[in-house]
């Protein structure tokens, strides 16, 4: 099974995308050299149809990871990864029920996570890049584990500090401003794919680990079966900031370089997984899409939140097919220094 999935999942960044449009060479200036092997030979493979602006998958020619060419420079649109770390308003029955939703997906992350950060030899010391308005920090220190988040804007540091009661810095996730080796894991559970460099995150993760330390990482797999179905319209394109979008062997390869391995993974979200389809078939509904633009009113977000809500359970069996094929849209690695 596992090796059906794989063999499946590769054609979903060089096959999907070849339907859509024929390849077309890409300039090296535009593009600088791929971060996983240093080639500067990327072909165009996918004009995206779901960002605001115009933007183009690229493809390098050696090791095929994705790349996404476009100006990133304008306000980002929120993501469904984006939602998982904020806990957003209570206010209405709506927002309830979205939360609720939301929460039921974020457990197999939490779980991972945990088992990664207590293990036997470790104090449960984690930073959190990125780490939103500190949803996920808090969940883990109601387990007893001591964090620090590390937040790019002030708004999020205030919810953080002010609405969770987590410790938080306001940096740049991609580069966190500490040097000393504190942690028993470094985490960036969400924005990998929008750094320019990841492999500096990678280098800049090493340095704050302790001996035996781990990194956990999360990202959209662009070699899952909801990529090759959806093409430009897949939700795991993060959003219009996003400059990569891997598949598994891409993030391996960013690890090994980096100087990690992978000591465990995990394609197991079923409801996160189940969400992507709902969001990439249906992008109208996407609740965080729909709570970016003017505040509707409950009575009228309520019935296309029941409507999501439906939709996402009605494609719970082929998330739960992709978990269990390693095919799912969300990846979660463990890795060690060598």
């Amino acid at each position: 099974m596992q090796k059906v999935s794989v063999a499946i999942g590769g054609l979903a960044a060089v096959a999907a995308p070849q339907t859509e449009a024929a390849a077309e060479p890409v300039s090296a200036t535009s593009t600088g050299l791929c971060p996983a092997c240093n080639s500067a030979d990327f072909e165009s493979v996918l004009r995206t149809g779901r960002m605001s602006a115009p933007r183009t998958l690229i493809a390098c020619g050696r090791c095929r990871l994705l790349r996404i060419l476009g100006d990133s420079s304008h306000s980002r649109t929120p993501t469904l990864m984006d939602a998982l770390h904020f806990s957003g308003p209570r206010m209405s029955h709506s927002d309830r029920f979205y939360r609720f939703l939301l929460t039921q997906a974020r457990r197999p992350k939490l779980r991972f996570l945990a088992k990664a950060l207590f293990r036997k030899e470790s104090d449960g010391v984690v930073l959190d890049c990125g780490g939103g308005d500190g949803t996920i920090a808090r969940a883990l220190e109601q387990r007893d584990a001591r964090s620090l988040s590390v937040v790019g804007s002030p708004n999020e540091a205030i919810h953080a500090y002010h609405r969770q009661g987590v410790p938080v810095v306001v940096a740049d996730p991609a580069e966190p401003p500490l040097r000393a080796p504190l942690f028993d894991v470094v985490s960036r559970l969400r924005g990998l794919a929008q750094d320019e460099d990841p492999v500096s995150w990678l280098h800049a993760a090493r340095r704050l680990l302790k001996p035996g330390g781990r990194i956990v990482i999360q990202t959209f797999d662009s070699g899952s079966w909801a990529f090759l179905v959806t093409g430009s319209q897949w939700a795991g394109l993060e959003g219009d900031c996003a400059r990569y979008a891997f598949r598994a062997i891409d993030l391996e390869v960013l690890l090994d370089f980096a100087g990690f391995r992978i000591t465990r993974r995990t394609h197991f979200f079923p409801m996160l997984n189940a969400s992507v389809w709902a969001t990439s078939l249906l992008p109208q509904l996407d609740p965080e899409a729909r709570r970016a633009a003017p505040r509707l009113r409950s009575w009228e977000t309520l019935p296309l939140d029941l409507l999501y809500g439906a939709f996402a359970l009605l494609m719970l069996p082929i998330g739960l097919v992709e978990s269990v094929c390693h095919a799912g849209s969300v990846l979660m690695v463990e890795a060690e220094p060598k």
